[in-house]
């Protein structure tokens, strides 16, 4: 992985905060740059999509 400038600004915000969200599009490094920031366990919560109706 390339380090980027984005894991300086993680590291950064990590410790005036005790939650940091990390969003972008799928498939762009979010969970790699989570797990090499901070190279612990990475919780992580999607959006699930709803299909159908319940009705």
């Amino acid at each position: 992985m390339i380090l980027r400038d984005a894991a300086h600004t993680l590291t950064r915000l990590a410790q005036g905060f005790p939650i940091v969200a990390i969003t972008g599009p799928r498939q762009a490094g979010k969970t790699t740059l989570a797990k090499a920031v901070f190279r612990v366990a990475v919780m992580v919560a999607g959006l699930g999509r709803r299909t159908g109706f319940d009705g």
